[in-house]
């Protein structure tokens, strides 16, 4: 019973490759970024019976999208 809990220590788990990937990206790609002027905005929205969620983000001169600010209620 306890064998899946133990191979999930072992450090070459596919579940420590997955974690790990996912700690490099969070780390080193810029999650939210500043506000440039002068720069398209971008407004995503969403909402069902139980939440709202809006993302504003800007459009950089190499046409990339990034997250400025979100807010969920």
């Amino acid at each position: 019973m306890a064998a899946p809990l133990i191979q999930l220590t072992q450090k070459d788990a596919p579940c420590c490759k997955v974690f790990n990937n996912l700690k490099r990206v969070f780390t080193s790609t810029p999650i939210l970024t500043h506000w440039i002027p002068n720069t398209q905005m971008i407004v995503e929205t969403d909402a069902s019976d139980y939440t709202l969620t809006v993302i504003l983000s800007i459009m950089t001169e190499e046409e990339e999208v990034h997250p400025v600010s979100h807010t969920n209620q």
